[in-house]
């Protein structure tokens, strides 16, 4: 009776560790799920995503080292009672302490507790994909979608909250029908035989559709179509894989196709130009000329008489305008030495293609010839002019392609600067300017630029003390001081240039059948921007010109004016709430109206 009376012990310590053995097994293929879940259409394992979580990762290995150390203590145990009670033939029983049981107990809670929350996260993933395999009889009932889509979804549980086409945001609006059909879209998307990819050759435009998960995760795809088959859209994926099916995009941008015109001159539209400001500009090259300064960047003395040129139709003094000018200058060239540290200058023969590119299209435009009379008066011509702003041409490109590349991120779905989120490509860039490049060029500003900017400044108030102000530029027969427009004048003369330049930009927006709807989207609120920015020209002017009461009396009337505009904007675009089109009929709405408060406040400040 006594040989068996350590049985229940060791009935017990068999049953610890059976139930050890249990723990980590579970843990094991709870960790294993991850495993199992595949990309059903390029048969690759869907594994990072998943395991993410520390529940699904570190929770179920911490478990099992708990199971593990709990099997070893119990091993141990019971190898030390088989040898010294049968091989030794010694006494020996198994005791099982309070402390030990609560040790041995807590243990067991917490690994038993880890692979439970693992289990709960990874079941759905498990069932899912058991459920496929055996012909998906439960599909509908399922508890995450599959077969798990590699388009747009890496965890298959994850839903998508927005959508970016190119640079619009959050278009189609979510929870719009317009919304689950673009993800019915890609749904429906077929991937094309590695063999055909090989032989496809892309077309030079595409558009970048950007998916936004919960958090900050975000996928991108690429919609585009080859040049064999221009009416096939095609998707391609962060990892280079294509699939067919994606003509569905044509319901969200325009993609109107026009064959090319039988000369260049009629796809070129008319060179907008004033010819007081082409004689303004040639003579000034002339003067910096004979004063022997030519543009430069380690010499800021011709840019900054330029810009100053440029700045004096919107002050009242040179030197308000050279003030101006210094501003507007330090900050083109620092964006200009940023750029060419990231690698964005450009060489001399590229250059030259830009500006024979240039060239091209402007001499292509129907009224070239009146361009070129304009020159042929000044006794100068479009070459010559064009040679002596090379330099100038070379900063304004450089700065385009670093705002090409900033522009292709936010296209691409990054709108975060800092802890900024933007809402647009505009803002996107205000704030890259502001975060990025200005701190990234300050000490160079400080060190380099403002030296020079003081010594173009002096240089250009020498050039008032030698009675060459800029105003009288436009005159080279009378270089005897200061001749500026009055205010009424210059406002009109603005207002000329400004319906111009709206007449083209709104016959650019109605005629041109190759825009994009999100081009003509960003068109219209450069039409609107346009009259907002002469709007806000008339109103300082009115400021400086009009008495303290009649002053306050347009203070009223402007808020109440902007208030009833944004009403009416409102409601011209609620019959395209959540469509493509609401942001283009919202601008242009904005623009007309704006336009005709420009006229009315015209009226005040010059009633005849």
């Amino acid at each position: 009776m006594k040989k068996h009376a350590d049985m229940p012990s060791v009935i017990f310590l068999l049953l610890r560790l059976f139930i050890c053995l249990w723990l980590g097994w579970t843990a094991l293929n709870v960790w294993g799920i991850g495993g199992r879940i595949v990309d059903w259409y390029t048969d690759e394992t869907v594994l990072s995503l998943a395991r993410e979580s520390f529940w699904c990762n570190e929770g179920l290995w911490i478990a099992m080292g708990l199971a593990g150390i709990l099997f070893l203590w119990d091993m141990v145990k019971i190898c030390r009672y088989v040898i010294v009670k049968y091989l030794l033939e010694k006494s020996c029983r198994l005791r099982f302490g309070p402390w030990t049981a609560v040790v041995w107990v807590t243990f067991l809670a917490v690994g038993a507790g880890l692979v439970f929350q693992g289990w709960r996260l990874m079941a759905p993933y498990e069932r899912a994909i058991d459920d496929y395999l055996a012909g998906g009889e439960g599909r509908e009932e399922s508890e995450v979608p599959y077969p798990p889509e590699p388009i747009y979804r890496k965890i298959p549980d994850e839903p998508i909250v927005s959508i970016q086409i190119n640079t619009i945001k959050d278009y189609p609006a979510a929870g719009t029908e317009d919304f689950q059909a673009f993800l019915d879209g890609l749904s429906g998307l077929e991937k094309v035989d590695p063999l055909e990819q090989q032989d496809m050759v892309r077309g030079e435009e595409d558009l970048a559709v950007t998916l936004r998960y919960e958090g900050e995760k975000r996928a991108t795809l690429l919609f585009f179509q080859p040049e064999a088959e221009a009416e096939q859209w095609y998707v391609e994926t962060e990892d280079g894989t294509i699939f067919e099916g994606g003509d569905f995009i044509e319901d969200y941008v325009n993609v109107a196709r026009t064959e090319p015109e039988g000369s260049e001159e009629s796809a070129a539209g008319e060179l907008l130009f004033e010819p007081e400001k082409i004689q303004q500009y040639v003579n000034l090259n002339r003067l910096l000329a004979d004063l022997g300064v030519s543009c430069s960047t380690q010499d800021m003395r011709a840019f900054l008489a330029m810009e100053t040129l440029d700045q004096m139709e919107l002050w009242d003094t040179q030197e308000e305008a050279l003030q101006a000018a210094r501003e507007e200058l330090a900050w083109r060239m620092q964006r200009y030495r940023y750029a060419v540290q990231e690698g964005y200058a450009l060489t001399e023969e590229e250059l030259d293609e830009r500006m024979a590119e240039r060239d091209a299209m402007i001499m292509a435009a129907p009224n070239f010839s009146d361009l070129e009379a304009a020159f042929a008066e000044c006794g100068s011509s479009y070459e010559e002019y064009q040679q002596a702003v090379r330099e100038e041409y070379r900063i304004t490109c450089t700065i385009e392609k670093l705002y090409d590349a900033v522009y292709e991120e936010f296209r691409h779905g990054n709108d975060r600067i800092g802890d900024t989120v933007c809402g647009d490509v505009a803002e996107y860039w205000s704030c890259y300017l502001a975060g990025i490049v200005y701190p990234a060029t300050e000490d160079w500003k400080e060190t380099t630029l403002v030296p020079m900017l003081e010594e173009a400044e002096e240089f250009c108030d020498s050039m008032v003390l030698q009675e060459q102000p800029f105003h009288a530029l436009n005159n080279e027969a009378q270089q005897q001081g200061f001749t500026s427009y009055d205010i009424g004048e210059s406002i009109q003369n603005r207002l000329t240039y400004m319906e111009e330049q709206s007449d083209a930009l709104e016959r650019d927006i109605q005629e041109n059948a190759s825009l994009t709807q999100a081009d003509l989207n960003v068109k219209s609120q450069e039409l609107y921007d346009m009259w907002d920015s002469m709007l806000n020209e008339v109103w300082e002017t009115l400021k400086q010109t009009q008495d303290a009461e009649t002053t306050e009396k347009l203070n009223v009337q402007e808020r109440e004016w902007i208030a009833w505009k944004e009403r009416q904007i409102r409601e011209a675009g609620e019959e395209f709430e959540g469509g493509s089109l609401q942001p283009m009929v919202c601008a242009q709405k904005a623009a007309e109206l704006t336009r005709e408060r420009v006229y009315e406040l015209i009226a005040v400040l010059d009633p005849e």
